[in-house]
């Protein structure tokens, strides 16, 4: 994130602490900070001002702002003298308390499980971004919040979430759609889209059924090759990609076929052979999802990237990358 401010906004020295704070954050990684109208006789007369060692300071970080916004897209916010910050503006106008308020909040990736989803979208990326994220993490600029399943998920967006003014900067949603066929989500997944829509919250819900049907082939075949599991597993996977990928990527891994098809649903597996619809009639297995935090997931990661599962999500990503972007390196 990036706080524009503009040349003449120096003539308020007032604020000066509060800039001088935002200097402190920026040498903390925390943001960027970029003066337009450098000209101005205000700014030159703040910056003359300052001590050598804060000009310094200050100008190295308006120079490292300049060389990252030419490589990076990075989400912007203007700096305003104001009584009331404008939070839903494009960009978002904000006084320079509100601002070290926001960069001073951890960022919140809210899921309906905190491990398991967790691990899924960081194998979904690519290991600059994943290093990234993991580095945010560490750094307690980023918090990776479990909610506990989707109906919590809206509760915590609609009760907890939707109240702060903040909100659209500072949480990224993400979660299964259960859609048992294409277009088809579940009423819960509609709910949490109308919560996130409503509040403005930037949201990714998932294409796919849940995140097991992102798992790589090589990862099943991997999963089912294990020594005391081979005979039972390994059936289970070949009759899985005896079905269309459409197929795989609306089936219920944990549980298999619904009892009670809709229409969608029938049209969606008709034709396929009843010895396969026979084996998986009670799905794979209920724990899958393990499979994105369990050791090697460094051989999954790479599975993923050969087969392209996380191309669905780049979009969102990157979308999340522009906010979340600070000085790094």
């Amino acid at each position: 994130m990036i706080f524009i401010i503009d040349g003449s906004y120096f003539g308020d020295v007032s604020d000066d602490i509060n800039l001088l704070g935002l200097l402190q954050r920026a040498n903390s990684r925390k943001c960027f900070i970029y003066v337009t109208d450098h000209e101005h006789p205000s700014y030159q007369d703040w910056l003359g001002g300052l001590s050598k060692a804060r000009r310094d300071a200050w100008l190295f970080q308006i120079d490292w702002a300049i060389r990252q916004s030419a490589t990076h897209r990075i989400f912007r916010v203007s700096l305003v003298h104001a009584s009331q910050s404008e939070w839903d503006a494009s960009p978002p106008r904000l006084s320079i308390s509100d601002a070290l308020r926001l960069i001073d909040t951890p960022f919140r990736i809210v899921l309906e499980n905190g491990r398991y989803d967790r691990a899924f979208l960081l194998s979904m990326m690519s290991g600059i971004s994943r290093e990234y994220f993991e580095w945010l993490e560490r750094s307690d600029q980023l918090i990776f919040w479990g909610a506990g399943g989707i109906g919590e998920l809206r509760a915590v967006l609609d009760e907890q979430v939707a109240i702060k003014d903040h909100r659209r900067l500072t949480h990224w949603v993400m979660f299964d759609s259960d859609a048992s066929s294409p277009g088809n989500r579940s009423n819960d997944a509609e709910r949490v889209i109308a919560s996130c829509q409503a509040s403005g919250l930037p949201f990714h819900c998932l294409e796919r059924r849940a995140i097991e049907n992102y798992l790589p082939k090589g990862a099943l075949y991997d999963w089912a090759g294990t020594r005391n599991h081979r005979t039972q597993r390994r059936p289970l996977v070949e009759a899985l990609y005896q079905m269309s990928d459409l197929q795989r990527h609306y089936f219920h891994m944990k549980s298999g076929f619904s009892a009670t098809p809709s229409a969608a649903e029938q049209a969606l597996y008709a034709g396929l052979p009843q010895r396969v619809s026979s084996r998986l009639a009670s799905g794979i297995d209920k724990k899958l999802s393990e499979l994105f935090s369990a050791p090697g997931t460094a051989r999954l990661r790479e599975q993923i990237e050969r087969e392209g599962s996380g191309e669905e999500l780049a979009p969102s990503l990157s979308a999340l990358m522009e906010i979340l972007r600070v000085p790094y390196g």
